[in-house]
Order: C-alpha cells, then sequence, then structure tokens
C-alpha cells in the first residue's frame, strides 16, 4: 500500500485572544504500529479549550514527521472505525509516538527514555444490536443535512476536514459515516452535505451484502483495480459484467485478507458503480441529463476496513430544488 503522506497540522480556533499561540520548537515522529490507519490526531491542549488537528493518514506501519505541539495534552487518534484515546500526554520532550494494538501509546523522549500509555477506545461503528442514528435513504446533490439525518446532536464529533462522523445505517449495516459539509458557514442542520463516506470492519461477506444492495437499486460495475489488474465495465452484457465483478472480489478477498504483519498485506482494490441509465452518457463523457451517484467502494484489508464513497453530481436538466426522500439513485 502506498503511503500517503499529505501532512500539515489544521487549527479550530475556539478562544483565539484568551490563550496564546502554541510553540512548535522541534519535530515529532509519529508511527503507526497498529493493524489499521491513523486518520488524524486531535490535540487538546491542558491549557485551555483551543483544539487542533494534525493530519496524517497513514496506513499500518507507516510513519511520518511534524511538527511537535511542545504541549501537554489529550491525543484523540482517528482510526476511522474508532477513536483511541489517550489523556494526559506530555508532548514537551518527546522525540517520536508509537501507537499499537491494543491501544497503547509509546513516548520516546529526545534522552531515549521511553514511558508507556494505555488509552482506551470510543466506538463510531454502532456495535451489535444497537441502532444507528439514522440510515441513509436518499442522497442527492446540495441535499441540507437534515434530510440526510434529523438527529445529529450538536456536540457530534468532527475529523480533521470538519465532517460530521455519526453511525448510519444503510444497505442493511451500520457504518461509521463522514458526513462532508460544503464550505459556504458553520455546520448545522441547513447546511448543505457535499460528500459522504461510510466505513465499516473490512469482510467479504458485507462486501457482498453493499453490492447487492446497489445492484438491486439499479446500479451497475463502472470500473474497478485490483493488484495487477484493472477492469472497465463500461461494454459488454450487464449480466456478464457482475459475474466478472464478483469473482474478481472473491479473488481478492482470499488473497487479500488481513494478515499478520501489514507488510505483507496485498494492496487496495477499488470499484466504481453508476446507474445503468446513466451509463452511457458517463462512457462518452457527457454530463449527465439528471442528478447522478457514484459509488465507489474501496476494500482495504490491511487496514482492515471497507470504505464507501458517495459522490452526487448535479444533473444539466434538473431542477436546482429537490424534495426529500428520493429513491438513492
Amino acid at each position: 500500500m502506498t503511503t500517503r503522506r499529505r501532512v500539515s497540522i489544521f487549527f479550530l480556533f475556539f478562544a483565539f485572544a484568551a490563550y496564546p499561540a502554541l510553540s512548535f520548537a522541534s519535530p515529532l515522529k509519529i508511527v503507526n504500529s497498529t493493524n489499521t490507519d491513523i486518520m488524524n490526531i486531535q490535540v487538546s491542549p491542558e491549557s485551555g479549550d483551543r483544539k487542533f488537528f494534525i493530519r496524517l493518514d497513514l496506513s499500518p506501519g507507516a510513519s511520518a514527521d511534524v511538527e511537535n505541539p511542545d504541549c501537554r495534552a489529550s491525543l484523540r487518534a482517528d482510526t476511522g472505525l474508532e477513536f483511541r484515546v489517550f489523556p494526559d500526554v506530555d508532548l514537551a520532550d518527546a522525540d517520536k509516538l508509537v501507537f499499537s494494538d491494543p491501544p497503547a501509546l509509546e513516548i520516546v523522549a529526545k534522552d531515549g527514555n521511553t514511558s508507556r500509555i494505555v488509552g482506551y477506545i470510543k466506538g463510531i461503528v454502532p456495535g451489535k444490536g444497537d441502532r444507528p442514528v439514522c440510515s441513509l435513504e436518499s442522497f442527492h446533490p446540495l441535499m441540507p443535512m437534515k434530510d440526510v439525518c434529523e438527529l445529529l446532536a450538536p456536540d457530534t464529533p468532527t475529523d480533521d476536514n470538519g465532517a460530521l462522523i455519526a453511525g448510519l445505517g444503510f444497505a442493511g449495516l451500520t457504518w461509521a459515516a463522514r458526513l462532508a459539509p460544503a464550505r459556504d458557514g458553520p455546520v448545522g442542520s441547513d447546511t448543505l452535505l457535499e460528500h459522504l463516506e461510510l466505513r465499516r470492519p473490512f469482510s467479504l461477506e458485507d462486501l457482498e451484502r453493499a453490492l447487492s444492495y446497489l445492484l438491486k437499486k439499479g446500479y451497475v460495475p463502472w470500473q474497478a483495480e485490483f493488484p495487477g489488474r484493472d477492469i472497465d465495465f463500461s461494454t459488454g452484457d450487464a449480466k456478464e459484467n457482475e459475474k466478472v465483478l464478483l469473482e474478481a472480489v472473491k479473488n481478492f478477498a482470499k488473497s487479500g485478507a488481513p494478515r499478520p504483519n501489514p507488510a505483507d498485506a496485498e494492496p487496495d482494490a477499488s470499484i466504481m458503480l453508476a446507474p445503468a441509465s446513466l451509463l452511457p452518457a458517463l462512457n462518452d463523457g457527457d454530463a449527465p441529463a439528471r442528478d447522478v451517484q457514484l459509488f465507489s467502494i474501496n476494500l482495504r484489508p490491511a487496514s482492515g476496513i471497507l470504505l464507501v464513497d458517495v459522490a452526487a453530481y448535479k444533473g444539466e436538466a434538473e431542477s436546482p430544488v429537490r424534495t426529500p426522500g428520493s429513491d438513492i439513485n
């Protein structure tokens, strides 16, 4: 898996005038020794309410160098499926942070001494038997957040991109959802939804269930990428394409199942699906006449994650006003 090295620090200012600027005097190495991704770390300094994020996007076994916040703080590592929380971490003399399983953090000081902190987990995906906050029944361009879920609490956690994080039902499964708002003002019930991501633990059974759900909704495979093999489904018989896709998925799941050493795991794979009725226009590069939702399913066995990425595009012939409750396609 290619290490994603978009590393930067994003600030959320809650009381800017009340607290002096944090200093970043030295580098800090962050190592991901877990069996899953570390997407970002929220840093909550003890000195005040000013929080900020370190964006990492680290796959298992990867590392990155960032600026040391040089403070005592609570750290919340976001794996996409859960938060791993480590209270009261002294970063002032830290040279390296090593995150491991079960939730533990090794702090290597500049003089070489090490200390270890045991953290705790705050789940994002609803547990077995739990009901998700809401279920995804419709998704169209520029829809208000409240059309997706009217029950999002004011203190719903966010990620480093400002996306709201909540449990969501889709395809008969529960997911950790990230609802990214359009960048046109504060997040509220009338905020427009720009992008949606759904994550849950990787399994062949759940992947087949999500695919079956979308196929029944009139979606067909459009393109797919597997290790050493790219598949274009833009031509050919729909039933035959579906058969080819399912066979490729099963072969990938067998070869790419999570392994004891993440570095030995197979690369990722992805599948893009589009409405069958709009596939000719998409293949020709034409703008669709009506709203379209494209689903990209990403298979990440090394990280133990099944990711569904949902993007909505406005059709040229659609009215600018949509009513909620339409079907997903």
